[in-house]
Parts: structure tokens; sequence; C-alpha cells
């Protein structure tokens, strides 16, 4: 069936002017009709709305930066967690963990800080949920970032939550301590093997790049 048109998601010159979209869910969770099952985390329209606060006479300048903007919110949200849990073992761990209790969660090309962040969350879904998962589903669940920054975050923060860390296939009982410090190693032995060991060289733009194959000349 169709979703009365009068009952879909919608706006009408709100009390704040302002109407933004960044493929967040588009309704409460409380919306009685069905209008998907996977919605990004509301960090990027967070951030259009912290830009947007107290503004006045914008001009298309201001949407440009708007739109080129390279804060993360995610990185914000997240990287207090890992610090929490991080149990560094030698100086590039120490390092690294030092950078990023330092970094302002810019994500831009030349940060070190977001290389450092990136590596260790990808890798920690796989670390936390694969002996449990299988590596079939793990490998899929690991590319589902909202869903993963949503387990994550509950895992590091609820202790009923947090026997997810164990490794079952050992028989030791790890903790999410041992989970992300084990995880935190692992990201700065790829990155120092991708990128040297001098981790202020360090770039983003070295290890995330974008190719946009022009789509109408493919073969």
């Amino acid at each position: 069936g169709w979703v009365p048109s009068d009952e879909l998601p919608h706006l009408f010159d709100p009390p704040s002017h302002e109407i933004i979209t960044a493929n967040h869910r588009p309704a409460p969770a409380d919306y009685p009709h069905h209008l998907g099952l996977e919605w990004p985390e509301p960090y990027r329209a967070q951030r259009i709305t912290d830009l947007l606060q107290g503004a006045t006479k914008l001009t298309p300048n201001d949407f440009a930066r708007i739109q080129a903007d390279t804060v993360s919110l995610h990185a914000k949200a997240l990287v207090p967690l890992l610090l929490a849990h991080a149990r560094p073992h030698d100086k590039p761990e120490r390092d690294a963990v030092e950078l990023l209790a330092g970094w302002n969660a810019n994500a831009s090309a030349d940060s070190a800080g977001q290389a450092i962040f990136e590596q260790w969350f990808y890798e920690l879904v796989p670390t936390i949920v694969g002996d449990d998962l299988g590596p079939l589903v793990t490998k899929d669940y690991r590319s589902r970032f909202s869903f993963a920054t949503r387990f994550l975050v509950l895992t590091l923060t609820d202790p009923k939550v947090a026997v997810w860390c164990d490794d079952v296939k050992t028989p030791a009982v790890e903790t999410c301590d041992d989970a992300v410090t084990t995880v935190l190693g692992r990201a700065i032995a790829e990155l120092t093997r991708r990128l040297g060991g001098d981790i202020g060289r360090w770039r983003w733009d070295a290890v995330h790049r974008a190719v946009f194959p022009h789509g109408g000349l493919d073969s």
C-alpha cells in the first residue's frame, strides 16, 4: 500500500526557518509507517544545524563552506570512548593516544588524527564480534557504519553489553579494555606499514581516496 501523502514526513516553514536533511531518519522512532531499516547516525545533520545556529543573511559562499566542512561529529562521539578504554603498551601507541587526545576532530586531508581514528574504528567491529558472528556476517556488518557505530557506543558504555568484548575462542575472559587496546596496536601497525614510522607525517588523504570514474564511459 501507500502512505497517505499528508502522513509522510514533512515540514513547511518551521519556526526555525530551517529544513535540514542528510540521510538521517526523517521521522521520530514512533512514526507509524515503515520508511526504511538503516539510517545513518545524524552527525551530518547535527553539524549543519550547528553551523546554521545564529547565522543570518546567508550567502552562497556560506553554504559552500557548510558543504565542504570536515569536522567529524562521528569522531567527537567515539574518540573519547576509545581513549577511555585504551591501555597503550609502547611509544607508538602512546603517541597515537596523545595525538588523538588533543585532536579537534577535523577530518581534513592532512589529519593524522582522522587516519588513526578511522583505522582504529574500522578494525574494532570484526575484533569484537568476529568470534561470535563468523567471517561472512562480520564482513557484511563491518561495512554498515551506522549499525557498527551504535553497537560500539553501546558496548563501550553499557556493562551488560560489554560481554561482546570477550573472545569466546580463548580460555581467558577479555574486557573491552583488552579489545580496544589490541585493535589500537593493529591500527598503528597497519598505518606504520603504509605511511612509515613518523606519526607526525601521517595524513588522512594518504589512506582514504575516492575515485569517481565516468559512468557513461565505463566498459
